[in-house]
């Protein structure tokens, strides 16, 4: 379903492919330090992913078609991928989600059914037998004048930082305890210079950006631009601010394009994700000008930082993709691709272990 995932990601980066600039020559980007090839897993279905999570053996995966349940949990042993289940359903049910929003990590997969506004919060944890069991389900419906986008992160037991905040207000991040129900803004607002359409600010700089975590240390990737901060956060002071990148998108009135606005930069915004060790960067529509016949959103490198900031490592791969998870150990890559002989989705492993 890569070919649905591209309609998306045109919507999604519409203003940014339209009228961003072109990207600076290659001249200020860090120099390849690893050259890595990848196994081709097989896979006897078809795939339809939107958004993925890699544990080193399973992957957990949100669909990109509303036609598939929203989730599914993939066995991967060897060079073979074996489906292990299909969970919950898209609609208006009790049980039914809509938007549903993913985050992982060592106590659990939490889901945000993320409607018009956050429903609920649930948390479930693998079995042995692998299957997915819901632990926890939490009602999110106190939540006030929400604006939520595709990322939240756990901060602590029932704490959560997500990407949004009340609509039409000075607010990018929001810290949120789903205990006490408290709803909080994070100080953290992108100072580009432009303070007029508030609104159409936090759904251009929220819409498609990274939000990771480790330990009191927070990433956040501006999806236009090449922008990455990592801040250090208590509760909803941001003590500190690092960042890797910091070249904002200039924003500019254009009436007629969606929200009134339409970002300008040189560079076509980062999609970051991160380990409790590292951080992987890639740079959106980034490849060189030969697409080795790949479509225009596939990338061929990942830049890896640790969480103090310092360029670690360059990885160029055999063949661009167009998502990739990195396993927590660091050990390990898939990327979702496409075989241009057949024109199928295919998942390829790396080993990072070398």
């Amino acid at each position: 379903m890569l070919k649905t995932f591209g309609y998306i990601v045109e919507l999604l980066l519409m203003f940014m492919s339209v009228f961003s600039c072109m990207l600076r020559e290659n001249t200020d980007r860090r120099p390849v330090t690893h050259l890595i090839e990848g196994t081709v897993l097989h896979y006897d279905g078809i795939f339809s992913i939107f958004r993925m999570c890699y544990d080193g053996s399973n992957l957990l995966t949100l669909s990109a078609s509303a036609t598939v349940p929203p989730l599914s949990l993939y066995r991967i042993c060897g060079d073979t991928v074996r489906l292990r289940g299909e969970y919950l359903n898209y609609g208006r049910g009790p049980e039914d989600v809509l938007n549903p929003v993913i985050f992982t990590d060592t106590t659990g997969i939490y889901l945000i059914d993320n409607n018009d506004s956050p429903n609920f919060l649930a948390r479930y944890e693998l079995s042995e037998a692998g299957d997915l069991i819901l632990k926890k389900k939490t009602d999110l419906s106190w939540i006030e004048h929400p604006l939520m986008f595709n990322r939240f992160v756990r901060v602590a037991d029932d704490e959560f930082i997500v990407l949004g905040g009340r609509a039409g207000e000075r607010e990018l991040l929001s810290y949120i305890d789903v205990v006490k129900k408290e709803q909080k803004p994070v100080r953290f607002w992108p100072e580009d210079g432009y303070e007029r359409e508030i609104f159409g600010k936090q759904v251009l700089y929220g819409n498609n950006a990274s939000l990771d975590v480790c330990g009191d240390k927070v990433l956040y990737a501006c999806p236009y631009g090449r922008y990455l901060d990592i801040l250090t956060i208590e509760k909803t002071d941001v003590i500190a601010h690092n960042c890797i990148y910091d070249d904002l998108p200039e924003l500019k009135t254009a009436p007629g394009s969606s929200f009134g606005l339409r970002p300008v930069s040189r560079y076509n915004g980062l999609s970051v994700t991160a380990t409790d060790e590292y951080i992987y960067v890639i740079y959106e529509n980034a490849m060189d000008s030969d697409r080795k016949g790949y479509p225009w959103y596939f990338v061929d490198e990942i830049e890896v930082y640790d969480w103090n900031g310092d360029f670690v490592r360059k990885y160029r791969t055999d063949c661009p993709f167009a998502m990739y998870a990195v396993s927590p150990d660091d050990r390990s890559m898939l990327t979702y691709t496409v075989d241009l002989d057949t024109g199928e989705d295919i998942l390829v492993l790396y080993d990072l272990s070398e």
